[in-house]
Parts: structure tokens; sequence; C-alpha cells
């Protein structure tokens, strides 16, 4: 449905536009069409594909012209009656709604607005306007500081708000943007966009990345390097933080370069996670609990860090490959989960940190990195698929608690001379060890 200027198309001049399988298909009539005022145009068209070439033919089938009716009427909804503002100052919208156009705030359920815009807007749309339901922001500047940005703190908890056109024009979506908001359905986020975060907690369905984005934020840093971060403090609330509803599989684009701490914990994305070979940057916490993901995982070779607890309690269900050149490897990185087969650690690994890997299905003979400086207490604990014999690199003169608790099919243990300790239940239940 669509309301249309009373005018006259001329035939042989487009008069509809049907999109199937994702390519427009324009419907041409052969005598003028006129819109009248006051009046409802209806068209009944008849889709059909044919079975020799697969293309689609569309007929019209019938035309009526009848009385204008409200969609609540002809579509059993609420109507959707769009404010439309026009914001000519940033800062003053207040003054535009309240003052020029003499309107209630409070009233506006559905709110288009042009012009420019930016953070003290935000605060009135958020404090002021306390039924804003739908908002379109598509043709408005909204800048802060410079930059084309939604502000951090936007709309937080905003519990009203279900829907959100973003603008077309964008940089920058910050931390807490629309969290706890009530937004649901798919985010569409434009092209030109950098950085995204700020939609922790809403029911989102879906979100579709642009091709230009290079970081999906933290919650709990500052992303100075993105220059978009509003205040000195952090949260937990990564981008889609506690997203339940986003049952979907994620399709990331190969511009980005960065996912943050937090980025999706908790959220319900689903299928195999296949990470960009440009990504640098994998923040602590950034798919923990996320226990709808499945398959094998390959983490891209411009990785040195692996962030705390990044994969902790996921779905993952098949092999693990890591990178050459990788250093870091932080305390619970892949924790509880079902990941399996053999566990290759790369020779340029230095640290791998308490629980890394407790509670995996890995097998065969684990070898450990000879130049690995430290390790953490529990990394192997559970581990009752590893076997063979385990040898303790050099670097290493305390062996760490619970280091291969529970691993039960270990055959051996090598220590070097200049092992000093061997710290409580490292090798409890190893029932197999005999040497």
């Amino acid at each position: 449905r669509a309301i249309v200027v009373p005018q006259t198309v001329a035939a042989g001049q487009t008069l509809l536009t049907l999109t199937i399988d994702g390519r427009p298909r324009h419907y041409v009539r052969e005598v003028d069409t006129e819109y009248l005022p006051g009046k409802i145009t209806t068209y009944d068209l008849s889709v059909s594909k044919k079975p020799n070439t697969g293309e689609y033919e569309v007929e019209l089938t019938g035309v009526s012209i009848t009385a204008w009716e409200a969609e609540n009427v002809s579509h059993g909804d609420e109507a959707r009656e769009y404010v439309v503002v026009h914001n000519a100052v940033p800062g003053g919208l207040e003054k535009t709604v309240v003052e020029r156009l003499e309107m209630d705030p409070t009233k506006i359920k559905n709110l288009k607005l042009t012009g420019k815009i930016t953070t003290e807007d935000y605060t009135f749309m958020r404090e002021k306007m306390t039924s804003l339901q739908r908002l379109n922001l598509k043709e408005v500047e909204s800048v802060v500081d410079g930059v084309y940005m939604i502000p951090e703190s936007a709309f937080n908890r905003k519990y009203t708000l279900i829907k959100c056109v973003l603008p077309d024009k964008l940089e920058a979506i910050c931390r807490n943007a629309f969290g706890n908001t009530s937004l649901t359905g798919t985010v569409l986020l434009p092209e030109g966009l950098k950085y995204v975060s700020g939609f922790n907690s809403t029911k989102i369905t879906n979100v579709s990345f642009p091709s230009t984005l290079e970081a999906i934020g933290s919650g709990n840093d500052l992303d100075r390097e993105y220059g978009y971060s509003q205040s000195g403090q952090g949260s937990d609330y990564g981008a889609f933080y506690s997203c339940q509803s986003l049952m979907c599989e994620i399709a990331f684009p190969r511009s980005l370069k960065k996912i943050g701490d937090n980025a999706f914990r908790y959220s319900a994305i689903k299928g195999n996670l296949v990470l960009p070979q440009t990504l640098e940057t994998l923040g602590s916490h950034a798919f923990q609990s996320c226990t709808s993901i499945s398959g094998a995982l390959v983490i891209p070779d411009g990785i040195t860090k692996i962030g705390e607890s990044a994969f902790y309690n996921c779905g993952l269900t098949g092999t693990l490959t890591l990178p050459e050149g990788l250093v870091e490897i932080q305390s619970g990185a892949f924790g509880n989960t079902s990941l399996k087969g053999e566990l290759h650690i790369p020779e340029s690994v230095q640290l791998i940190g308490d629980a890394a890997f407790s509670g995996t299905l890995f097998n065969g003979t684990l070898i450990l990195p000879s130049e690995l400086i430290s390790l953490g207490a529990g990394v192997f604990g559970g581990c009752w698929r590893l076997s063979g014999v385990v040898e303790i690199p050099d670097n290493i003169v305390a062996v760490p608690s619970g280091l291969f608790r529970e691993c039960a099919n270990l055959e051996g243990v090598k220590l070097h001379k200049d092992v000093e300790v061997i710290e409580s239940s490292a090798f409890e239940n190893c029932f197999y060890i005999n040497s």
C-alpha cells in the first residue's frame, strides 16, 4: 500500500514495480492511468512462473476504484500515521516540536525526521516522547562531534521503541544506542557504516552488515581507535549482547577487523561461525554462551590473541584450526565446548590461560609449544580423550594445579630437570599414567 499524489501516469510508463526473488519487475499499462484524490485504486495481479524458462509473468486481472478508508479498516491494524518533522538546527528539535509546531511530544507515536539532529535531540526523543514507537531517520543527518553517528545511549531503555529506520549516511552506532529497547525485526545497517554497537538486549531477529563495516564494538572498552566513544564509563554490554531473539546465521563482511568484548555474548545466533580473514582483534567473551553455534572453527591468520572466554560454553562441535603467529590464548577461551579432533597448538603460542581448553573433546597426543612461557591452572582439565605422552616445555618450572585433571587416557608425562614443583591435582584421576 502506498500514498500517491493525484496524477496521470501515461501509457507505456512504469506503473508498478514488483520485486520477485530479489529482482525488480516493472509493470506497464497500454492506457493512461489516473489516480484520483480521495480514492483508493486497487490492482489485482496474477504472478506465474513459466515452466520452460523460469521467468515470471505478471498479469493484471482486475482494477477497482473505491472511496478512501483508513488503514486500520483495510488491514485490521493500527493506522500508521507518521508525524513528519523537519529540524533545521541541530539540537533544536524540542523547540521545533513544542514551540514552532505546537505539538505535544508525549502524543507522538510514529515520527519521521528530516534535516539535522545531534545528541540533545536524541535526549529529547528518549525522555520527552514517552509514546514513541516507530522512528524513521532515513533522510536525517545525525552528526555528533563532526561524525555521522547515533551517539551513546541515544535510546537506551526506551522501552516503547519497536522500529527504527537508520539514516542513509552513518559512520557509527555507539554503545547502548538502542540498548534495552523493544526494537524488533531485521536491522539493516547502511553502507558506509564503519562501527556498530548498541543493540544489546533488544528483540531483533536478524542483522545485515554493510560491506564497509570495520568493527563490532565492545561493551567494556572505549574502542578508542575508532574515535566513537562518548564517555569513559565501560559496561559489559557489547554490540549484540544478550540478543536472545537473534536466531540467525551471521554473515560477516570481508572488511571486518574487530569483534570486541562481549559482542555476541548470550545471543541466540546459530549455524556455522565463519570469521573473515581480515579479522585482527577477537575480544574477551565475544561469543560466550552462544550455544546454538555449531560446526568447526577457523581462527583467522591475523589474530595474535584470543580473548578471555571468547568461545566459552559455545555449541561448537567440530575441529579447531589455530593460526601460525598466534601468541596468547587467554583463560577459558575454548572451555566447555564440544570441539573435537586433534588439537594443534602453534609453536608461536607463548601463553595459555587458566582452563583455556577445559572440558573439550579433543583427542590424540597433545604437543605443547616448545617456547611456551606461561601455562595456567586447569588448562586441559576434563579433556578425557587426550592420550599418549605429553611433554612439559622447558620454560615451565611449576606444573599448574589441575593442569591435566580427569585426563583419564593420558599414558605418560615427560618432565624436564628444572621442574621445581607440581601443584595440587595437576594429574588427578589420570589413571593410565605409568611413566
